[in-house]
């Protein structure tokens, strides 16, 4: 049995930007161990399997696994999948795809295709749900976790606290971009901290974005395992983070909008656009949206 698939630069609007995702657009006869083996031999980052391209109802399957197995979606691979369907379909399909169904398994997603000229033409929705725990190191070992001196550490404008919608996130802002590129985890400061490893493995950065580049945030992901200067794709981690921004008591009520940006100033760049709605019982909503170009195509002959 062979399979075609896709490389989608998600969140970039050129190719060789943003996170490259494999996508498998008719994957519904390749078994879960068959995903596997293909995400390893594939990409290093997730790859995207979906049970058809053709869905008369809307509805498409999606799942979702990297070289650990199944993982949950990121905003980066459902971005990926949303142009890799609109590349099989072509430019004319108008109306088919502005208004689709996600189901992945354990969840499902409103999600749309613009088909105009707009910037951010793939978007996809979801209600949070948000826990926090805002019983954390203090400043001086949060340096130390990250490798950074503790004058670098923003206090005035964020708070550093645990956000979770699935995955908790430790979150930090930082005062530069300089700070945010030199940080790397310091694993045995982590553990003669206060944080139990058990409770989160991986910590997000943020500092306000600088050098006019069309953002607000420039943010950066470290995980347990990464290599020290890694830029790992942070899709996954912005329903964290748009509910962390809303825990701040100086976000008033109302719809937000930001962008947000991973990647060095020279290299690869992913640029991330949230809609986050706060509401007056603290209930948040999310729209997730970002381009995505469509860079390779490749067959495996042999599954």
């Amino acid at each position: 049995m062979s399979a075609n698939y896709l490389v989608v630069d998600a969140f970039s609007d050129s190719v060789f930007g943003g996170v490259p995702v494999a996508v498998f657009t008719d994957a519904g006869d390749i078994s879960s161990g068959q995903c596997q083996h293909l995400a390893e031999e594939i990409m290093p980052s997730d790859t995207v399997f979906i049970d058809s391209a053709e869905a008369s109802s809307g509805c498409y399957g999606f799942r979702f696994f990297n070289a650990q197995g199944s993982c949950g979606a990121g905003g980066h691979t459902i971005i990926a999948g949303l142009a890799a369907l609109k590349h099989v379909h072509g430019a004319g399909a108008g109306a088919k795809l502005e208004q689709v169904k996600i189901d992945a398994g354990d969840s499902s997603f409103e999600a749309a295709i613009d088909t105009g000229e707009h910037k951010y033409p793939f978007l996809w929705r979801q209600s949070l749900s948000p826990e926090f725990d805002h019983f954390v190191p203090d400043i001086a070992d949060l340096a130390r976790i990250i490798r950074v001196n503790p004058d670098d550490v923003n206090t005035t404008s964020y708070q550093c606290f645990i956000a979770a919608c699935g995955l908790p996130y430790l979150i930090i802002a930082l005062k530069s971009y300089e700070a945010l590129r030199a940080a790397e985890l310091n694993t045995t400061a982590w553990a003669e901290s206060s944080l139990p490893e058990a409770l989160v493995d991986r910590i997000l950065l943020h500092v306000p974005s600088t050098g006019g580049l069309a953002a607000d945030f420039h943010a950066r992901l470290l995980r347990r395992g990464d290599a020290a200067h890694a830029d790992p794709a942070i899709g996954e981690a912005m329903p964290a983070f748009a509910a962390y921004l809303c825990e701040h008591e100086q976000v008033p009520q109302g719809t937000h909008s930001l962008t947000v940006m991973r990647g060095e100033l020279n290299k690869r760049q992913s640029f991330i656009h949230l809609d986050v709605e706060k509401g007056e019982s603290g209930a948040l909503s999310l729209r997730t949206a970002g381009d995505a170009v469509v860079s390779a195509s490749g067959e495996i002959v042999n599954i």
